[in-house]
């Protein structure tokens, strides 16, 4: 019985260090190479879609200064009017409901709570 496990063996040995081998591990490599292709363009459209998502929210969103709500364009915080922000007037963003700020991927300010 111990013959036969290391003639076993050794003919294993022998077929993985052909061709065989070399053309299983570069097959390994290649699929490994597509699935994580696949995955990175997986992963980059769920993010591009979020960031068309946020600027179109964004641009139709109210321009009405008379908005309770507004945020900064190049900020992540939405604030009330009577709440403290050192946002310039001209990166002011305003929204109709804190519903619409939020989709449009921003959080509510510290100094708002």
């Amino acid at each position: 019985m111990g013959k036969s496990i290391t003639e076993t063996l050794k003919k294993i040995n022998i077929e993985l260090s052909g061709g065989v081998f070399y053309s299983l591990l570069i097959s390994i490599v290649v699929l490994d190479l597509f699935m994580g292709f696949k995955i990175y363009n997986i992963y980059k459209s769920k993010n591009s879609d979020h960031l068309i998502y946020q600027k179109s929210s964004i641009l139709n969103s109210s321009t009405d200064s008379n908005s309770k709500i507004y945020a900064s364009s190049k900020g992540s915080k939405y604030y009330f009017l009577n709440c403290k922000s050192s946002i310039k007037e001209e990166n002011k963003i305003y929204f109709n409901s804190e519903i619409d700020a939020e989709n449009a991927g921003y959080s509510l300010a510290k100094t708002c709570k």
